[in-house]
């Protein structure tokens, strides 16, 4: 962190809901408490490892506001009593949260909230996240927080390779947007093989990414959360041009509306908005 390499950002206290996971009666769990030695959590049912929602039962139920606040109050400060100052930046495990939960971290402080572009507030029948809300985008308002969106991978151990990543940065790049890409310790920490083939992987994606973009520029998710909010020049496009150029690349990517504004000939017109005005002075937000 002193060499601005790492940032910490809160994750959960535990990767589970602990009254759920004791509720538990599968031969898997109980296997997994009674083990001598510390067990991964990603070794547990995958709907067990979602800390916002209690997945005793499938479908999940929602938990208790009182207990979401108070164990929300508990993990923001022990973070702090840990690391020396509080947590800006919350990641939901498995990415299944409720507004209950974004209200909880906003009054303790928590500013931004990383999604995958999706709120899921459940685990439906087949275990899996659902009851899937509408779509997130970057700098969107949330309940008392601001939502950024991570919805590309490097998982190696998923097939999610540098090469992958690469694709993924290209995409963003071409729509004008910045590249969250997710990974987990377990690609790192499970076996020495699978350590060292994710480095290569992690060492070829960084060099890659460099040699291909010769400008690009890293950010910690905090700072770039602040970037949006304040539009910070140094990070987010003022120019008219640009930005309109932008937007046409923006709305063919959207399904239908991309395929409807290439049949009226909208994308035609402000293609050429975007030309013209990529003459003029930039324009500043309003």
């Amino acid at each position: 962190m002193e060499k601005g390499i790492f940032t910490l950002q809160l994750h959960g206290l535990e990767h589970y809901w602990p009254a759920a996971l004791m509720a538990d009666q599968s031969k898997e769990v109980r296997e997994w408490l009674l083990n001598s030695s510390p067990q991964s959590t990603e070794q547990l049912p995958s709907h067990l490892q979602s800390r916002w929602t209690d997945a005793s039962v499938l479908p999940s139920r929602p938990l208790p506001e009182k207990a979401i606040c108070s164990v929300v109050s508990e993990e923001t400060v022990l973070f702090q009593k840990i690391f020396g100052f509080h947590p800006s930046v919350a990641v939901p495990t498995t990415f299944v949260w409720d507004t209950t939960v974004e209200a909880a971290l906003a009054k303790n402080g928590v500013k931004f909230v990383v999604t995958p572009g999706i709120r899921n507030t459940c685990r439906g029948a087949n275990g899996k996240p659902g009851c899937t809300g509408a779509r997130i985008y970057n700098a969107e308002a949330g309940q008392g927080v601001v939502y950024l969106v991570r919805n590309d991978y490097f998982e190696p151990m998923l097939g999610h390779t540098a090469d992958k990543a690469l694709a993924d940065l290209a995409a963003k790049t071409k729509l004008g947007r910045p590249c969250l890409l997710e990974t987990h310790r377990s690609n790192f920490v499970d076996g020495e093989e699978l350590a060292k083939q994710s480095m290569k992987e992690l060492s070829h994606l960084l060099q890659s990414a460099l040699e291909t973009y010769p400008t690009l520029r890293f950010i910690s998710t905090e700072a770039l959360g602040r970037a949006l909010l304040e539009r910070d020049p140094e990070w987010v496009e003022r120019c008219q041009g640009p930005r309109l150029a932008i937007l046409v690349k923006r709305l063919k990517e959207v399904p239908r509306l991309g395929k409807l504004t290439h049949l009226s000939g909208l994308s035609i017109i402000l293609s050429s908005l975007a030309t013209l005005c990529g003459h003029k002075k930039e324009i500043p937000e309003t």
